[in-house]
């Protein structure tokens, strides 16, 4: 059996998000985020589905070309509401043709593109810290509705020799 794990988003980063995540009112599936208009790019968040681990939130910012709206970029990330942590599945940024799953779910389990996934674990760190400065997100205080647990952990998938998952949970990690 292979062990396959997806890597979370750094804790700052995390916390970024769950603040973003949190700024989606009652009731509403998504959000603009726009503190500082004019100067960058919004940051839209919305709950764009969920799976038998927990929602699935896109992260992204947007531009006009020739009437269309470019995705610059488009994360998805899976929050594991348990644990508290993001793990990025997708990118998107239309203007270069950029479209990737790094994580795909089936009705028997799913299949990780492990290297790039981590990938992208890491630029969704620097790019929270740019999101943070440019709309002045201050997760220093996370909102009471959003779970806070103390834990470090991966979601762990042990697949049979013919790819199918044999078991899959939250894997602890020192």
């Amino acid at each position: 059996m292979k062990d396959r794990t997806m890597k979370p988003v750094n804790k700052k980063a995390s916390e970024i998000f769950k603040a973003a995540i949190a700024m989606i009112p009652a009731g509403q599936t998504s959000v603009k985020i726009d503190n500082k208009p004019g100067q960058y790019m919004a940051l839209h968040v919305e709950r764009i589905g969920a799976n038998r681990l927990g929602p699935v939130y896109s992260f992204a910012h947007y531009y006009e070309q020739n009437g269309d709206l470019m995705r610059d970029p488009d994360v998805t990330m899976l929050f594991i509401e348990v644990a508290g942590q993001l793990f990025p599945l997708s990118y998107r940024q239309d203007g270069l043709g950029i479209d990737r799953e790094y994580v795909e779910f089936t009705e028997t389990g799913w299949k990780i593109y492990k290297h790039a996934q981590a990938d992208l674990a890491v630029f969704c760190g620097n790019w929270a810290q740019n999101i943070k400065h440019q709309q002045g997100i201050n997760p220093a205080n996370p909102p009471d509705a959003l779970p806070v647990v103390s834990c470090n952990s991966k979601i762990a998938a042990w697949l049979d020799q013919d790819g199918g998952l044999q078991k899959a949970g939250l894997m602890a990690v020192k």
